[in-house]
């Protein structure tokens, strides 16, 4: 446990501390590096929370909290197609770094918040069509992790079309999945 420091008494390096009877946490670079979390943005202090990973990726789904709590996105995901999970600007701010819009057979597009679009194809499937079921929730669950691995945005969105192609040829969102991540 580390020390309680005085409020403003001389804390670490000289610097003041926090108010008394609260710890000081550990400097940065001595805290265990955390592989990210998934998480369900409720509420504007889970979205507050959330951002404090390196990268934060979202889906419109949680346009809401992210508008309450005015938190930025890295990469927000959203669908070209589906009505209900379309992203228009100016829908939260500060406005996402990046939108990812996909657009099923098609592939998506990846728009920057300063208006630059770069286009992705959608990956061939390793077998059979079978469902649809989990596809598109399987291409953001790639494309977050391809950014966690330190991947730039359009690679991290081809390993996700990838991920939403194994994903069709399985019944529902477990049966098909991708088994090697290159």
């Amino acid at each position: 446990m580390g020390q309680e420091q005085g409020g403003g008494q001389g804390g670490q390096g000289g610097r003041p501390g926090p108010p008394r009877g609260v710890q000081r946490p550990p400097p940065r670079q001595q805290q265990p590096r955390q592989q990210p979390q998934p998480q369900r943005l409720r509420d504007g202090g889970a979205a507050l929370a959330a951002r404090a990973a390196r990268k934060l990726v979202s889906t419109v789904r949680a346009v809401s909290s992210l508008r309450a709590a005015r938190v930025q996105v890295d990469v927000l995901v959203s669908s070209a197609a589906d009505e209900g999970e379309r992203y228009a600007s100016g829908d939260i701010v500060p406005p996402p770094r990046v939108v990812a819009r996909t657009s099923g057979a098609s592939g998506g597009e990846l728009e920057t918040s300063g208006g630059v679009r770069t286009e992705w194809a959608a990956a061939p499937l390793p077998g059979p069509a079978v469902d649809a079921y989990g596809a598109g929730d399987s291409f953001a669950a790639g494309l977050t992790f391809g950014l966690a691995q330190g991947r730039s945005a359009e690679e991290a969105a081809a390993f996700g079309a990838r991920c939403g192609a194994a994903c069709m040829t399985g019944r529902g969102p477990y049966a098909g999945q991708l088994r090697e991540a290159v």
